[in-house]
């Protein structure tokens, strides 16, 4: 995930963009690394659930312990 939405970066770092164009319409890549930055929120957040959870329940002694 981290090198799709990297590699969208680099293409778009030299492109020239419109301004209040994307209010209107969002380019296809605008599109694309806002679903894969929401994919990565999401895995870490399911990460971070989990660990509370294994603390919660005595399974783990700390935040550290993966």
């Amino acid at each position: 995930m981290l090198s799709k939405l990297s590699l969208i970066k680099s293409q778009n770092t030299f492109k020239t963009k419109i301004p209040f164009l994307n209010k209107l319409w969002k380019p296809a890549d605008l599109l694309e690394s806002e679903a894969l930055a929401k994919e990565i929120r999401d895995c870490v957040l399911k990460i971070v659930k989990r660990r509370e959870e294994k603390v919660v329940n005595g399974k783990g002694d700390s935040f550290g312990d993966d």
